[in-house]
């Protein structure tokens, strides 16, 4: 495995202790026996129609559920999808998800990485800024919302948001997509391909650089530790991030 940079090393004893950022590859020589098949088949059905039927939605301007139960259902499709196409010998929805993890250290991840994600997006936005390429947009899921919510409805999109869609994109586009991948690439060209495509479903074309750079952090983590639980707990303090600073600072996310 190779070693880290002495600045990488530095940041990461303290950030997090003694966990490694060391990029290696290995996580892709770990056994997984999904096909690019059957993660396509997943892709297509849980992303890809969800997606059109959506912008059908739009384009009539005719919604048959409200946003929150739309965003909502998404997370949840790709999941039931990875739990039903899974191979035989599979006990998990992915295959990937160990269950001996450290909440501490989840914990730990979530609010370091969050707040780590959350200065490399924005370092990534003053970019844009500076060479003229932004405008003003909002990727947050409480603003896209067409007729009034309560309470109820915005707790679930919350719940969605920081629960359900790192859970269901960390598994896929991490744990399914990358490692598929992985299977007939290496560890550049799994890494990029994967995040491209989970980028690619998180327009308008404006938020594409950050949340590119977002995959690749992400992708670096999982790749880093070896657990799945690593990105998944880094996405959920991003996402929470988003929430808190639209609640702190309106218009900031």
């Amino acid at each position: 495995m190779a070693e880290m940079p002495s600045w990488m090393e530095q940041i990461n004893r303290v950030l997090f202790g003694s966990s490694g950022l060391n990029i290696s590859g290995y996580i892709l020589s770990a056994p997984i026996p999904w096909s690019l098949r059957r993660v396509t088949l997943v892709f297509l059905a849980g992303e890809i129609l969800p997606a059109l039927i959506l912008g059908g939605m739009y384009a009539s301007q005719q919604f048959f559920m409200p946003m929150w139960a739309v965003i909502t259902a998404q997370p949840l499709i790709v999941l039931a999808l990875m739990w039903l196409v899974r191979p035989p010998t599979e006990s998990s929805p992915a295959g990937i998800l160990p269950m001996d993890l450290n909440v501490s250290s989840l914990l730990r991840y979530a609010a370091a990485w969050g707040v780590v994600l959350r200065l490399v997006s924005l370092l990534v936005v003053m970019g844009q800024v500076a060479i003229g390429f932004w405008e003003d947009v909002t990727n947050n899921p409480l603003l896209l919302a067409e007729e009034p919510m309560g309470p109820a409805e915005q707790a679930i999109i919350v719940f969605s948001a920081v629960i359900l869609v790192p859970l269901a994109e960390e598994l896929f586009y991490r744990g399914l997509l990358y490692r598929s991948l992985g299977r007939h690439f290496n560890i550049v060209i799994a890494a990029l391909v994967s995040t491209a495509v989970w980028t690619f479903l998180h327009g308008p074309v404006v938020l594409y650089p950050v949340i590119f750079v977002l995959g690749i952090a992400l992708t670096a983590l999982y790749e880093s530790t070896g657990s799945i639980w690593a990105p998944i707990a880094a996405h959920v303090g991003f996402n929470l991030t988003s929430f808190l600073l639209l609640w702190i600072l309106p218009g900031a996310v």
